[in-house]
C-alpha cells in the first residue's frame, strides 16, 4: 500500500511538473508573439505621418493648429515636427499584447523642459497608411482605454496618414 502510494504521489508529482514546463513555454511562445508583433508595427510606422482629423476634449482640433505637425517614426524613434523644426524628440515603446495596442513616447527632447524624461501615455491602431492615436499629454490623466475624447478631460485623438 505505501509503495502504491509512493507511486501515485511519484506520477502526480511527474504530472505537475510537466505541466509547468508545458505552461512555461506556452507564456514564453505568447511573450515571443507579443514581442514580434510590437517590432512588426515598429516597422510599419517607418516614416512621416501627417494628421489628417484632430479632437481634444471632445472637440474638434482647428486644422490650420494640426496641420502643422508631422510625426516621423524610425525605428524606436520618433520626432515630432511644427512647421518643419523639431518640437519633440524621444523613443517609443509598443505594447501589441494588449488591447486596444498601447504605445508610450518618452520625450527626450522638447521646449518644455519639465516634460524631458516623461511620456506620452496612448492607445493606437494602425491599419495600412492610417494610423489612430489617442493619447494623454503627460501628468495629465491616464492612459486612454477607447479611442475618442470627452469634454474635461485632456485626451488627444489625432488621425494621421503616412505620407507618400
Amino acid at each position: 500500500m505505501i509503495a502504491s502510494m509512493r507511486k501515485t504521489h511519484f506520477t502526480l508529482m511527474a504530472s505537475a511538473v510537466l505541466l509547468s514546463l508545458v505552461a512555461a513555454r506556452l507564456v514564453a511562445d505568447d511573450a515571443d508573439k507579443d514581442k514580434k508583433d510590437a517590432e512588426k508595427d515598429l516597422k510599419s510606422l517607418k516614416g512621416k505621418w501627417e494628421p489628417v482629423a484632430s479632437e481634444s476634449g471632445g472637440n474638434k482640433d482647428d486644422e490650420a493648429d494640426y496641420k502643422q505637425f508631422r510625426v516621423v517614426f524610425d525605428g524606436d524613434k520618433f520626432t515630432i515636427l511644427k512647421s518643419g523644426e523639431m518640437h519633440m524628440k524621444g523613443k517609443v515603446k509598443l505594447d501589441a499584447a494588449k488591447t486596444p495596442k498601447e504605445i508610450d513616447m518618452m520625450i527626450e527632447e522638447c521646449p518644455d523642459q519639465d516634460n524631458k524624461g516623461k511620456s506620452l501615455k496612448g492607445i493606437y491602431e494602425l491599419k495600412d497608411d492610417e494610423l489612430k492615436w489617442c493619447f494623454v499629454p503627460p501628468d495629465q490623466g491616464e492612459r486612454p482605454k477607447e479611442f475618442s475624447t470627452q469634454s474635461g478631460t485632456s485626451q488627444i485623438l489625432a488621425t494621421l496618414k503616412r505620407e507618400k
